[in-house]
């Protein structure tokens, strides 16, 4: 919901406004005294600030440079009301830092025309300034990646030669703590490739073709050493689908390799099939393993957030995250469906085409949002 903030003294005025911008996507606020309006405008933030230029006290003109001057509202879009049409008034608003300006009387649909412009601009500024902060983090986390990789490797490499050439000098309580070195060396190199994966999501131009997802899933199982009373049922149908193979592969193999760790019975089963959408295919992947409770459903895609219980296997919990990321920024959606007790079902679709070649930047990568349902994978 946008806020847009009036300050006009002339109720006449805030009586046609209301009339004429009320909606529900809108929140009308209206400033009757001038000399208050910095500071309201400062408690609201607004999206779009409304401001009559003929007002007792403070002129609009005034309030617009003290606006301007206030760093927490310095680029609010400010459209200026006014009775003056000369060139000297609008060159006046220009320099105080107006955006536009709607003479009045008002024309209606002028008004909205100019009010639902600026709003979309502002938005898409705002899009943009959040993509910028993103992609800012993103490349520290690869540089600060790539940084530790180094010493880590080093690291590793001292703990095999003293753990291999003075194994007789360790006793058996020194040889725990070398293996337990070496398992957290490994843990730490395996969660930096996770970030690595995670920040080169979208940052990198992917090589697509045809891919045999049903091909594909059947290799990653193969990799996977089942257990014996575990079982793994692939669709036959599985589509072949346009995509990058080293991302479709990082999708399948996590989510296989975080439904086979779920799985507290013997006679497990895991489950790989998809259904056709409208210019997607959607895939699921379930298993009947131990569910997750309904009030941890909506952090399962969290980085680094896992739901540790007693004899799990050490993870660095990126998987999903990752998995949400790949499929996102091709603009599908994931989702997951759980019972606890009875397993877990994730789903994600898979466009046809990648979602920035069919649609604007500011849509690219936004799936349709699903509701967490109960399920019996």
């Amino acid at each position: 919901m946008n806020t847009l903030l009036i300050i006009d003294d002339d109720v006449g005025t805030r009586e046609t406004l209301q009339a004429l911008l009320a909606s529900e996507e809108r929140r009308l606020e209206f400033v009757s005294n001038p000399t208050k309006a910095l500071a309201i405008a400062t408690q609201l933030q607004p999206d779009l600030i409304l401001l009559d230029v003929l007002m007792p006290g403070l002129d609009g003109f005034e309030i617009c440079r003290q606006i301007r001057a206030n760093p927490a509202l310095a680029e609010v879009p400010i459209l200026l009301l006014t009775v003056l049409d000369d060139r000297d008034s609008r060159l006046a608003g220009i320099a105080a830092g107006a955006d536009d300006f709607v003479s009045k009387p008002f024309d209606r649909a002028e008004l909205t025309m100019r009010v639902q412009s600026i709003l979309r601009l502002n938005r898409y500024r705002r899009l943009l300034e959040e993509r910028t902060k993103v992609d800012q983090l993103t490349e520290y986390a690869l540089v600060v990646s790539h940084e530790l990789k180094a010493p880590l490797r080093g690291m590793r490499q001292l703990a095999d030669w003293i753990a291999r050439d003075h194994a007789a000098r360790l006793d058996s309580e020194g040889q725990q703590l070398f293996t337990l070195l070496k398992e957290r060396v490994r843990e730490l190199d395996r969660t930096i490739d996770g970030l690595l994966e995670c920040a080169r999501v979208g940052k990198t131009h992917q090589v697509e073709r045809q891919i045999a997802t049903g091909e594909l899933v059947r290799e990653i199982a193969e990799q996977l050493a089942l257990p014996p009373l575990v079982k793994i049922t692939i669709d036959p149908d599985l589509p072949t689908v346009n995509a990058s193979r080293e991302q479709l592969q990082q999708v399948f193999q996590n989510l296989l390799d975080n439904a086979l760790a779920s799985l507290d019975q013997p006679q497990g089963r895991l489950r790989v099939s998809a259904t056709r959408r409208v210019a997607a295919w959607e895939f699921l992947v379930a298993d009947n393993g131990r569910g997750i409770p309904a009030r941890f459903l909506d952090r399962v895609f969290e980085p680094y957030w896992r739901m540790r219980r007693s004899g799990d296997k050490p993870g660095v919990g990126l998987g999903l995250t990752l998995v949400k990321r790949i499929v996102e920024d091709r603009g599908g959606a994931a989702w997951v469906q759980s019972r606890e007790g009875r397993g877990t079902i994730v789903h994600f679709t898979w466009p046809d085409e990648r979602a920035d070649r069919q649609q604007p930047p500011s849509q690219a990568g936004r799936g349709p949002k699903r509701p967490h349902r109960s399920a019996q994978p």
